[in-house]
This record gives C-alpha cells, structure tokens and sequence, in this order.
C-alpha cells in the first residue's frame, strides 16, 4: 500500500473563506458577546489551536468515511484520526475544527474534538454535546461512535465502569460493522489504556492478536503505536516487529518515530533508541518552527528530547547531548501559572529537563571548567527554587571545585551546604520538642507521646536525609582534594552515598585506597548499566590500575564497541589512550557495531528537519499611530522589541494589560528592550483611547508610555498568527523579538498576557542565549 511521502510534498494551507462558517458565526439571539479574543461558542472552543490546519503529508494509513459532501472535509477528518493514533491531540484537534469550518453540520468533526481532549473531562463533554446536536444528521455508524463517548463523558463517578463500558461500546461497532477496521484500533487502544489504569481484565496476548489482525488486513497502519505501548512495561522484545514499521507508517507524527525508542531503549539497544528519537525531535523542530508553535505545546516533545540526551550520555555522545541540553535551556517556556493569586510559575518542560541533563552530563563526564562557568557565569544552570535550588546549586560548584584542586573555591559552597542542613536539623528538632511538649500537656501516655514524636519527625525526615547525603557527597570531595589526601575520613563517609552513582562512586573509592572496593563497585555499575559508555570506561581504568590486565582487555573489547560513537576527545576516554596502546588497539580504538538487520526503512535524518529548534523569523510590518506616522519594525533593527497585540479600547482586558506593562515600561527599556502595541482600532479609534483616557485625567496625548499602531485590517495580526482563522477574530498575543528579527517568545490566546515581571524575566534569560 501507497504511503505519502512526508519528504515530497509541500503542506497545503486550506484557503478559508471569506465570512466565518456557520459553527463559527456569533450567536445573534445572545443578548451579550462574548469578551473580545473569547470564542463566541463558548469556554471550550477557547483553548486549543485556533489558526487553521493543513494538509500534513505523512499522518498514517486511516480511512474513517463520514457523513460530508466535502472530500476535503474527509481528508482533514482522516489526517485527524492519524493524529490521534499518533497521539497528536493539539494538531488533531485542529484537524477536526477544520472539518467543522468545511461542514458545519459535520457530527463527527465534533466527536473527534472530544477524542482529542478524552483526558479533559470539561472540554471532551463540552465538544461531544456539539456532536449530541448534530447526531440527527450523521450515519448510523457515526452515531454509535458519537452515542458510545457521550456516555463515557456524561458521568464521572465512576472512571473504571466508564471505560468498562467504552470497551463494550467498540465491541459492539464491530460487531455491527466487522470491517471498520477504526474500531478495531481504537478498541486496541482503549485496551491498554485500560489495562494502564489498573483495569487488567484483558490479557496482553489477546490484545495483540486483536491489533495484529488489523495488520493483517493493513500493514502500514497506525496501530503499531499501540502495540509497542501494550508490551512497553512487559516483554519489549514483543514490539520489535512495530518499533521497525511504527515512523515509516506515519512519518509525519514526531510521536511515531519516538515510540520505537521506547521499545530499543528497554533493550538496551540505545543507539537504535538515539536514531528514533532523534527523527521525533527534527519532525517536531521543523513543524514548529514552520509554524511558528511554541515548543512544549507539542506532547511529549520534552519528554523526547531529555530521554534523547540520556541515551547519547549512555552512548558517549556529549557534544550531542550538551548541544540538544543547551536548546531545550534556550526554548521559551511554556507561561503556567498556579498557586496564590494564579502569579507563581509552574516550572516544567524543555526548561526543567533541559537544565537536569546539562547538569547530569557534564558531572558524568567531569567537565569541571563548563560545570562552574555554566553554574556561575550564565542562565544555563543558574540556582532556581525547583530545578536547581541553593543546595544543589552549591553541591555542583562544591564539586567542581573540589575537582579543580580549588579546595578554598568549594569551602563557600560546602559551608553553605552544612548552614543548610544545620538549619533543617534544628527545625526538624523543634518540632520533635514542641510535639513532645504538646502531647506531655496534654497528658498522653507515654506510648502516644512517642508516636507524636515520631510524626512530627516524619515530616522532616525526606528533607533532611537529602541534605545530609548532598553534605556526606561533598565532604567526600573536600577529604580528597585536601593535600594531603585525607583518606581515611572519605572511605568513612563512602559507604552512606547510597544515591550516588555507582560508577562514579567507583572512582571515588579507589581515590579513597580502597582498590578492592572500586573494583567490585564498577562491576555492579557495569552489570547495571549494560551497553553504557560510562560505567564501562571507568571499569577498564579500574581493573588496569589494580593489575588485572586480562579482565581489562575483556572490558575494553566490550567497550570498543559500545563506544563505536563515542566521542573521542571526552576526558574519561582519553584517559584509556595509554591502555589502548599497550593492549596493542590503533590509535582511535572505536570499532562501530554493524547496523541491527531488524529496522525498518529509515530517511535521512537530515530530510526531517533540524537537529536544533532555531526561533522563526518575525514577518515585518509598518504601521501608523494615531498622528499617522509610521513605525516599523525595521526600526529597532539590531536591539530587540517587546510586541503586544490587543483588541482595541473596548476590550477591557486588553486596557488592563496595557496598564500593566505602562508602570514597568522604565524597567524594560533600562533591560534594552522597548515596548509597541498594535491594536485593531483604526487610527482615528487609537486617538478616541487617548481622549478617553485624558477625559480620566491621564495625558492626552498618549497614556502609555510606548507607541500604539493601528492594524485595523488585522493583515498584522493574521501573520502573526494571533487571529482564529475559524472565528474570523483576532486574538491577543505578546511576542519578543530579538535584534536578529527572531521571534524568541510569544504568548497567543483568548486573554491578555499579565505577567510583566516574569516576562520582563524570561526576556533576559532568553537574550542571553546569543547562539541561540
């Protein structure tokens, strides 16, 4: 069977037209329209894409017919489906809005919306009431699919039931139509996702000949993807035959080449894993920075991409690891925020990853220099309250230092470390008194005075252990960059790093003289970590320096291998030169494994799109204020710009935004970066803002203290993509742009963007990164 070719043909972008669709026209017998940016069919259309789809060549083999006069409502409705199998919720959803602005009366385009949000109880109920109202004007077939997830959203009391009965509901489809083969996947797929919830009434076994006759009937389709889930966190080595045709049967999904790594990875097969990862990070780079989506919006891309990194660390591939760490640091984050008041930023994504791997693989590979110039001189690894509080921040640069023979250059950092932990120690104490005198007070017998005891102790107890193992670290550290070494005291404090690695750990213990113990450490690290670069290199250091050259040679043919791609010049390998030499190996000792004869076809990584995600350029544009003098953003050529679109003076949100940013307007430009808004008003409209505003005593002229412009033929706001293509409406949107033109951050949505501090803050972090 005929596959698109992903590498071929150029998306198509669906030509709109030129007044909304029915679904998406103002509801005239509303007494009210909804606030400006805000969907006029309510919350749930809020969320989620709201700029149009296209025809995306490679999104897998589905034929799912619905009631449509449109074959391109068809083609759409069937990329959709694929976007699901493929686990693509944000694009599928976008598939299936265009299907509803194609035909609007089109039930099914509404059930797939739901399919999209099925882990979003409000919206999933939501879009599947709009299928509800078209259910009359849909097949009987399509009813059934529209009839079966109704029920499943209706009531939330109880889940397993629910998915019991979603289970029955695919049954009964295929009973009544036996060659849908759709049914039959998504039955699969609701199998294991059952089974992942605890519902484990269907056996592995029956659930993989279930998806196997669907590749029996059709080898190229999605459905691999479920079965390398069904087998993931059971018998890997069952998903080879999938893990080998999953990207090729939908090559568009990033998702579907990822998969695969899941299967090699647990295998141990970790450069198979690289090269599947590594395709799902260029098809995700090249489709946002085509079209301009903010990186974590897309599922599982972080998680890809810092899964990606540990493999090349196993692999010894650091420059890749480092450079893929440095961009997922370097990407604009994804504005959550939760806790009092909605300002406290929910750190996560590219950003929390990113920052963990850089850490993790420069301790690793004892980069010492990079270590404390990142840490101490740039945002890359700078102390946070989430990824890298104080503590941790302290514990690298203690280490490093320690590292560099800098034993006065770590005292600070220890010392810190040891205020720290004193000081957790002495609450924890407190609250073990207070306690104690609490329930003494109240005259408790002695048995229950121990237990409160006990769980004010509890509370602590997490914390404290952790301090008290990152102090026992660097302590460790410190005794053995002392001149002399002092010995002794690191093999006391050895044995209670239970959390630390073990092949570092190793080192540790032969820096320490205890020769026989590094050796028996590194064979546990070895036997644990099999097929690592790492854990392997520092065996064959170990047993050469303990004289076991025989047993060295047999760890270093192994390694010869599993380094095949290794980086040459890391410093833990160079180090083995000499004993590569005297073992009689040429000079680059690395002898590459032959390909595994089990992979599917496999395009050019380089046909997929860029290793790196690189910021798209910011369209230009010359706008007039309410003078009629024109501004550019040629203007601020070579120094960067903060842009933010609103939606004119009636909308009251936007008013508030602008007041916002006009008191930390000062902050901006001292960071160098000044402050333009484009609104939807004519010009003659910003000018009426202004004598509103001065009729409320502010200054006549303008109240804010940066250019308004007028995009009132929103040709601006269209190319920026803040406008819904299926309302006919712009949206808000706030953009920084950097002195190459690059757009390095946005935020587009139904509601203004508020946070002026933190972003005023994410402008710096993101600034600073030049070679981004």
């Amino acid at each position: 069977m005929t596959r698109p070719c992903l590498f071929g043909i150029a998306a198509v972008l669906l030509a709109l037209t030129a007044t909304p669709p029915a679904w998406a026209q103002k509801d005239e017998d509303n007494k009210t329209d909804p606030t400006e940016g805000h969907s006029f069919h309510g919350e749930v259309f809020n969320e989620g894409p709201r700029q149009a789809a296209v025809l995306i060549p490679g999104t897998g083999d589905v034929r799912f017919p619905i009631t449509t006069k449109s074959p391109e409502a068809q083609r759409f409705f069937n990329q959709g489906v694929g976007q699901l199998h493929g686990f693509w919720y944000f694009e599928s959803e976008r598939s299936f809005r265009q299907v509803a602005a194609i035909d609007p009366d089109c039930a099914m385009a509404y059930w797939g919306m739901a399919m999209s949000n099925f882990d979003n109880q409000k919206r999933g109920k939501g879009f599947i009431l709009e299928a509800k109202e078209r259910r009359d004007k849909a097949g009987e077939r399509e009813r059934l699919y529209i009839d079966a997830l109704a029920k499943f959203f209706e009531d939330t009391k109880d889940e397993k039931a629910r998915l019991r009965d979603l289970v029955r509901a695919y049954e009964g489809i295929i009973e009544k139509h036996p060659d849908d083969l759709e049914a039959k996947a998504f039955l699969g797929w609701q199998l294991f996702t059952n089974n992942s919830k605890g519902l484990n009434y269907q056996s592995h076994y029956a659930n993989n000949l279930q998806l196997g006759e669907i590749l029996t009937e059709d080898a190229d389709h999605p459905v691999h993807h479920y079965r390398i889930h069904l087998w993931d966190g059971e018998k890997p080595e069952r998903a080879l035959a999938s893990a080998a045709a999953c990207g090729p049967a939908a090559p568009g999904i990033a998702h579907m080449w990822h998969m695969p790594g899941h299967t090699y990875s647990k295998l141990q097969r970790y450069r198979d894993a690289v090269w599947q990862q590594e395709a799902s990070a260029r098809v995700d780079h090249a489709h946002m920075i085509r079209y301009r989506i903010i990186p974590d919006q897309i599922h599982n891309f972080a998680h890809n991409n810092e899964w990606l990194i540990r493999n090349l660390n196993h692999l010894g591939q650091v420059s890749a690891a480092l450079d893929l760490a440095r961009n997922m640091v370097e990407l604009p984050r994804l504005p959550k925020f939760g806790g009092k008041e909605n300002k406290e930023f929910q750190a996560g994504g590219s950003w929390k990853y990113g920052r963990e791997r850089l850490r993790d693989t420069l301790l690793r590979f004892e980069m010492w220099d990079e270590l404390i110039r990142y840490a101490e001189h740039t945002q890359y690894l700078r102390s946070d309250r989430t990824v890298i509080p104080d503590v941790e921040w302290h514990r690298l640069l203690a280490i490093a230092k320690c590292e560099k023979g800098d034993l006065a250059g770590a005292r600070p950092h220890l010392d810190k470390i040891e205020a720290l932990l004193a000081e957790e120690t002495g609450r924890r104490d407190k609250a073990v008194a207070d306690a104690e005198k609490k329930a003494k007070e109240a005259k408790k017998a002695a048995k229950d005075i121990d237990e409160a005891k006990k769980a004010a102790e509890k509370n602590f107890a997490n914390k404290v252990e952790d301090l008290e193992h990152t102090a026992n670290e660097v302590r460790v550290y410190a005794a053995l960059a002392a001149q002399p070494a002092d010995q002794p005291k690191a093999r006391e404090i050895l044995p209670k790093l239970k959390q630390l690695a073990k092949a570092r750990h190793a080192t540790l213990w032969q820096r320490a003289g205890d020769m026989k113990k590094a050796v028996e450490v590194a064979a546990q690290a070895v036997r644990e970590g099999k097929n690592e670069v790492h854990p392997l290199a520092v065996q064959v250091a170990l047993l050469h320096a303990d004289g076991q050259k025989d047993e060295a040679r047999k760890a270093f043919d192994l390694l010869r291998t599993v380094a095949g791609g290794a980086d040459r010049e890391v410093a833990m390998l160079k180090r083995l030169d000499p004993i590569a030499r005297e073992f009689g190996y040429p000079e680059d000792w690395r002898t590459p494994a032959p390909a595994a004869k089990d992979l599917g076809p496999r395009p050019k990584l380089d046909d997929l799109g860029p290793f790196r995600w690189s910021p798209p350029t910011a369209p230009t544009w010359t706008l007039q204020d309410s003078t009629g003098k024109s501004h550019s953003l040629t203007d601020y050529e070579g120094k960067p710009v903060l842009v933010i679109f609103y939606l004119g003076k009636g909308c009251v949100h936007c008013m508030e935004q602008l007041n916002n940013f006009a008191p930390v307007t000062e902050k901006y430009k001292k960071a160098g970066i000044p402050i333009v808004a484009i609104s939807t008003d004519t010009t003659d409209g910003l000018a009426g803002t202004f004598q509103k505003a001065a009729a409320e005593g502010a200054k006549a002229d303008n109240p804010f203290p940066f250019p308004l412009l007028s995009d009132a033929n929103l040709d601006v706001f269209k190319s920026y993509r803040a406008h819904d293509d299926f309302e006919k409406q712009p949206l808000h949107g706030t953009f920084l742009i950097d002195g190459q033109g690059r757009i390095r951050w946005q935020d587009i949505g139904y509601e203004p963007f508020m946070h002026t501090e933190w972003l005023l803050e994410e402008c710096g972090r993101l600034l600073s990164f030049t070679d981004a």
